[in-house]
């Protein structure tokens, strides 16, 4: 597992799931364009990782429904934010 972390304290990830698990606890600050493919951005804390090590480990328990409406709105952010800048 990677735990990606830059200079500016942010953690980030090309991972859909993972991010969309992510922001169930913790607010998406940008998703960023990379060619084409979305990068989520998070404010780095120290307990991401063990957030993030539990979703790999898969340690972690959700509620489904929270997590499906979850998936449709970072489905629709990614999709605006970065298919239609592409566009114009």
């Amino acid at each position: 597992m990677n735990i990606n972390i830059d200079s500016g304290g942010e953690f980030t990830t090309i991972d859909f799931n993972l991010a969309c698990i992510i922001s169930l606890k913790y607010p998406i600050k940008e998703i960023r364009n990379d060619q084409g493919r979305g990068v989520f951005v998070f404010d780095y804390i120290p307990e991401l990782d063990q957030f993030v090590s539990d979703y790999w480990s898969k340690k972690l328990l959700v509620e489904p429904i929270s997590l499906t409406n979850t998936m449709k709105t970072t489905k629709q952010r990614l999709y605006n934010e970065i298919i239609n800048k592409k566009e114009i």
